[in-house]
């Protein structure tokens, strides 16, 4: 007798990322990125999956390092043939391993991206779900001076992270 609806045995979805775990520069942020895909993991499973299926996540360390991140996702997408990724912490890290998502066409959302350097060579195969970091100022400026403020401070990092 066949059964209607996906079977119970049916494999996960694999969804892979490469984190900052550790490395000088962004091993808190990749920690919290890692515990935040986890935490989705769980939720979405106890609600039934994805269309049914479980979802797993496929993670390796990068080291903070962008040629490390980018042998990670060569390594997601043609050894361990993972159903989608999802981009690495920060903006330098997802500009390094752009060109792999491009070569094997493969969609990255990209959620802490935050440049707009990014787009500047026309990748197809990216999504940022942040607004480029190059317009803040605009809007607070904006803010500042529907608020009358006479003075205004800024701090920024050098950099692409």
């Amino acid at each position: 007798m066949g059964l209607s609806g996906p079977a119970a045995t049916e494999q996960p979805l694999r969804i892979g990322t490469s984190l900052s775990i550790t490395g000088k520069q962004y091993s808190a942020q990749g920690g919290y990125c890692r515990e935040g895909y986890l935490l989705c993991q769980k939720h979405v499973n106890a609600e039934g999956g994805v269309v049914g299926r479980q979802i797993e996540f496929v993670t390796y360390d990068d080291a903070s390092d962008g040629k490390a991140a980018a042998r990670n996702y060569e390594k997601l997408i043609t050894e361990d043939k993972v159903d989608a990724v999802l981009g690495p912490y920060g903006s330098e890290i997802t500009e390094a391993v752009a060109e792999v998502i491009e070569k094997h066409r493969m969609l990255m959302i990209a959620p802490t991206a935050g440049t707009s350097s990014i787009w500047e060579k026309g990748r197809r195969y990216l999504i940022m779900m942040l607004s480029p970091v190059e317009g803040l100022p605009e809007g607070l400026l904006d803010l500042a001076a529907r608020n009358r403020l006479t003075r205004v401070a800024v701090i920024k990092l050098d950099g692409l992270g």
